[in-house]
């Protein structure tokens, strides 16, 4: 029988933690190892196997890899929302990429954005990198396996946008790209860059309307990224999408950082966080 001691103490944690749930302040992280799964945790908890289950049902395929600094952390051996990931340098071999389950359904959920504008590929340098921000002693989220950098898309030949427009034409200077696997489509589609298509400045990045947000763009490879860039911004699928509209540190790539858990993209989404221009 629980005594009135107990219940007086149970009650007053009770009323503490609704003044501080009132007053906006973190809740404390939840434990999964007992419970299997419940979002807000933090890396020491353990493994999200919410995330992991979702990933499953997705039919991702994959391989747990316990990773210094990564919560959920997860080989990815094939496409995710119908995209595969590819390495920028052409000199790598891998066929794996190391991130946070997070990110791995982030990228998933951004499948409506890959597929409007005809991306079948992202050519990355790096998720999973342990190391801190630049010009900063903290971690980057790279280190935590939530961020990852996407240096050129490679679309459809043949693709258009909503409009009835072609997404994107080779430039002078692109190269067609080797279709990847055995060569059974014979599509090798368009290599769009962003150090070399990317326009910046001739829309308004900060606002969430599309036609404001794109700008007027001189090339349909130009169009193309900041449609895409745009998109991925104003929708709330990723923490932050990073541009050469930002920072002169990213005028080669976008940065596509992951919400560490299904409640911080709720508060976040709910609070309206501006970005911290992580890297």
């Amino acid at each position: 029988m629980i005594g009135a001691p107990a219940i007086a103490v149970a009650v007053v944690k009770g009323l503490v933690g609704l003044w501080l749930a009132a007053e906006g302040a973190p809740a404390a992280p939840a434990d999964v190892r007992a419970g299997g799964g419940v979002e807000g945790a933090g890396e020491d908890s353990g493994p999200n196997r919410v995330c992991l289950d979702r990933l499953r049902e997705r039919y991702v395929e994959f391989v747990e890899w316990p990773t210094r600094g990564v919560r959920t952390p997860v080989k990815i051996l094939g496409p995710l929302g119908g995209v595969r990931l590819r390495s920028h340098d052409p000199r790598s071999t891998s066929k794996t990429l190391l991130m946070d389950c997070e990110l791995a359904n982030a990228l998933v959920d951004a499948a409506p954005a890959w597929r409007s504008l005809g991306v079948r590929e992202l050519l990355y340098s790096g998720a999973y990198q342990y190391r801190t921000r630049r010009r900063s002693t903290k971690l980057s989220e790279h280190a935590h396996g939530l961020a990852i950098d996407v240096h050129a898309f490679v679309i459809d030949s043949g693709a258009r946008r909503p409009d009835g427009q072609v997404v994107a034409q080779p430039a002078p200077s692109a190269a067609q790209v080797a279709p990847p696997g055995n060569g059974e489509d014979p599509d090798a589609g368009i290599v769009v860059e962003v150090t070399r298509d990317f326009e910046p400045g001739v829309g308004k990045w900060a606002v969430t309307a599309q036609d404001d947000c794109i700008g007027h763009p001189r090339t349909d490879a130009g169009r193309t990224l900041r449609s895409l860039a745009c998109r991925l911004r104003a929708s709330s699928i990723f923490r932050e999408v990073i541009t050469p509209d930002d920072n002169a540190d990213h005028h080669d790539h976008f940065h596509l950082e992951a919400f560490p858990d299904a409640l911080t993209r709720t508060r976040a989404v709910l609070a309206r966080k501006p970005s911290v221009t992580d890297d």
